[in-house]
């Protein structure tokens, strides 16, 4: 993709007002043009034959981009993700099992790794970045205290997380929100591009469903070598002629809709002008204690508070996200990580 303008756009351009409102500067106006020239360039350049497209493809966009300048907005403040922490910060203690998975996480990372090794970085002390996981629970037998009674084989909630992954490492925390936004809209596109894709594909099934119709229909009608006893298929000829004209109907109405620019530019706008069916971001609160087992909210038990930031992405993906700090001093020596995971192979 070319140099992606949204991330100005997510840096300066709007507040919390509604699209309506919005009233534009000059400058806003050349980095909106640009934002929309990056939309057609990656889903299709041929828009731009139709009447009016910028005109018609502004309101979502700008939709889109309060959409997800709102999610920036809310995420949280940066975890310092350190082996050290885990003792301090009840959400890093909730995030690892043990302190020793926190270095473990950050050696595996390549994209961490990469920017503490890039020349553009070599004398960054710590990095920004985004921490992805997923949140599981599961129903276990334990102990527990019941009114002064310590209780065996008492039905709990053991909430762990897994599959944990440090992306987009930046410079700064502001960089770190900037790049989530832009890979919100990298997700929106990739919708688009789908939809005509499908668009596209439907036409190509519906041409190979009339041909073999086609085929089946002149096979019905021939009269062979002229010996065989004659059989009335007048009713399944009928009924062939009757798919092959509606699969011919469909087929031109697809054809249309799959050469017209002005369909494409629908399904832009059909996506980003509801960015929140395809990217949602909402608070998730659970009481925790040290051993991961979820605590109710009224319980006198012993446990920590913790506000957790869920990421879905439609039906596909959903996963717990965190801006994190991590230092270069905590990185783990490539060397070291490749003799823990040696360990494994032998």
């Amino acid at each position: 993709m070319s140099a992606n303008p949204f991330k100005a756009m997510f840096a300066r351009l709007f507040d919390s007002r509604e699209a309506g409102a919005v009233v534009l500067d000059e400058r806003q106006r050349r980095l909106l043009d640009r934002a929309v020239a990056f939309v057609v360039d990656n889903t299709d350049p041929r828009i731009r034959l139709v009447p009016r497209y910028k005109k018609k493809l502004t309101p979502a966009l700008i939709r889109t981009g309060q959409y997800l300048g709102g999610i920036i907005r809310a995420l949280p403040e940066p975890l310092e993700l350190s082996r050290d922490a885990w003792a301090t910060d009840p959400r890093i203690n909730a995030f690892f099992a043990t302190a020793d998975d926190v270095p473990q996480v950050l050696g595996r990372s390549a994209e961490l790794r990469g920017f503490f090794d890039d020349p553009r970085h070599i004398g960054a002390r710590e990095a920004h970045a985004l921490l992805v996981m997923e949140k599981r629970e599961q129903k276990v037998l334990g102990i527990a205290l019941e009114d002064g009674v310590l209780k065996r084989d008492v039905a709990q909630v053991n909430v762990s997380f897994t599959a944990h992954r440090i992306v987009v490492p930046t410079a700064t925390p502001g960089e770190v929100l900037v790049e989530f936004g832009l890979r919100g809209v990298r997700r929106l596109l990739d919708i688009v591009l789908a939809r005509i894709a499908a668009i596209q594909e439907r036409a190509t099934e519906l041409e190979e469903r009339k041909a073999f119709l086609a085929t089946r229909l002149r096979l019905l009608k021939s009269t062979g070598f002229g010996i065989e006893p004659v059989a009335d298929r007048t009713r399944e000829i009928a009924e062939i002629e009757s798919q092959l004209a509606h699969a011919a109907g469909e087929l031109m109405e697809k054809k249309v809709n799959s050469r017209s620019m002005e369909h494409y530019l629908e399904q832009i706008n059909d996506v980003l002008w509801a960015p929140e069916q395809h990217l949602t971001v909402s608070e998730v609160r659970l009481r925790v204690n040290r051993l991961g087992i979820k605590i109710a909210e009224n319980s006198p038990e012993d446990a920590h508070s913790l506000v957790l930031t869920e990421l879905r992405l439609g039906s596909e993906l959903c996963a717990i996200v965190a801006p994190v700090k991590c230092k270069r001093s905590d990185l783990p020596p490539a060397g070291q990580m490749l003799a823990e995971a040696a360990k494994y192979l032998l």
